[in-house]
């Protein structure tokens, strides 16, 4: 028999990525790491969020760890189904985790061109076409923008980084508290590696065009999105940009 004060952790196939439902049993709070690959999702994660939702529960947190396809496209493809945060057709996701551009904490109030717009659109469809050569077809992905994680949590209204104050997800040796007795804190990244990562995307799109100017559209989170999946770590670890032609 399980008893109250015990954690239940369930971990769905998803490949080599991760797929965690974590359930805090004495206080009925439901914590979802990762939703693996779109298979993950269709197969094992949709009927088990269903059943959640028949039972009356909600997930009390969606924290997205970083965007391998093995670890948000499950993600997407409950997002993309689950529609708004006002009504939603699969469960109530009250919280989620995930670090885009607008987490940033840099300037980003120009004016955006029409030539940013072209070099973030040309971005975000190499981005596409590149993972669909990856996943080899074998998960078809709509071509529509709006399909990044990103754009599916702005556009579903959702609790985006609350709270972080609607910052970026940080060590900043901060409990944050669910429920009574339940405290998430968060172990990566920390403030040098977000300062790093925007350095870095600030100086790819410099050298398309010097003046980029920044703002805060959400055509930059689409584009950062694709950016960030097809960064490759370098031999110290850290990730380095590719060219989207290799």
């Amino acid at each position: 028999m399980t008893k109250k004060h015990e954690i239940e952790i369930e971990l769905l196939p998803a490949n080599e990525g991760d797929c965690l439902l974590i359930t805090i049993i004495n206080e009925d709070i439901h914590i979802l790491i990762d939703g693996g690959t779109a298979n993950t999702y269709r197969t094992y994660l949709r009927e088990r969020l269903i059943q959640l939702r028949n039972d009356g529960k909600a997930i009390d947190l969606l924290v997205v760890t970083h965007i391998d396809n093995d670890h948000i496209g499950g993600i997407i493809e409950l997002l993309k189904e689950n529609g708004s945060n006002e009504n939603p057709h699969i469960i109530e996701i009250r919280n989620i985790w995930h670090n885009s551009y607008r987490h940033l904490q840099f300037d980003k109030k120009d004016a955006l061109g029409k030539k940013e717009k072209n070099i973030l659109n040309n971005i975000i469809s190499n981005g596409e076409a590149n993972l669909n050569r990856k996943l080899n077809n074998s998960e078809p992905i709509s071509a529509l923008q709006g399909t990044t994680l990103a754009g599916l949590i702005y556009k579903g209204n959702y609790h985006w980084n609350e709270q972080f104050e609607g910052k970026a997800i940080l060590n900043n040796q901060i409990n944050y508290r669910f429920g009574e007795k339940c405290c998430v804190s968060v172990l990566k990244p920390k403030k040098f590696d977000l300062e790093k990562l925007e350095k870095k995307w600030k100086n790819y799109l410099k050298s398309s065009k010097f003046s980029f100017a920044f703002s805060n559209d959400v055509l930059f989170d689409d584009a950062f999105e694709y950016y960030c999946r097809f960064l490759r770590k370098d031999a110290t670890g850290y990730y380095e940009k590719i060219s989207y032609n290799n």
